[in-house]
């Protein structure tokens, strides 16, 4: 929701109160509440799937709409399905990297590395201490983006 209330300034430059410029481009208060109200709809329409997945089944739908409309019914049960696994899949890959984020911070600092003791600091000029945290992030959010995607 805040992504689109701050991306749609960016993109419109329609309005008449301005809030600040960056460069030659204006940011408008009206741009700036749509963005939020278009982010607060899209919320809403996820709540409104993801309940109405759990209240009425696919199967349910395709029985109610399926001799008017096949090709509708059809979506709407794709789509009802699909709300919700993404939701669960999303929950599922952030628990996941919650905890393997807990057990190498943990395993690092129960090492004899000198960088864990009395909360002091790595070495910023050790080149293959700071590619590997990076790499390894960059990893995850390969993955979770493959995973989203799939």
């Amino acid at each position: 929701m805040l992504i689109l209330a701050i991306a749609n300034p960016l993109f419109v430059s329609a309005g008449s109160t301005e809030l600040l410029r960056i460069g030659l481009h204006a940011v408008y208060l009206e741009a700036l509440c749509y963005g939020l109200c278009q982010g607060l709809m899209l919320v809403n329409v996820l709540l409104a799937f993801s309940i109405a997945a759990r209240v009425v089944s696919s199967d349910k739908v395709l029985c109610v709409l399926g001799n008017a409309t096949p090709t509708l019914a059809l979506m709407i049960s794709i789509t009802m399905r699909l709300v919700p696994q993404f939701v669960r899949r999303g929950k599922a890959i952030a628990d996941t990297q919650k905890a393997c984020t807990a057990a190498s911070a943990r395993s690092a600092c129960t090492s004899s590395a000198p960088s864990c003791s009395a909360g002091a600091r790595p070495d910023a000029n050790d080149a293959s201490r700071s590619a590997k945290p990076r790499r390894a992030a960059l990893a995850s959010s390969l993955r979770l983006s493959a995973v989203l995607m799939s």
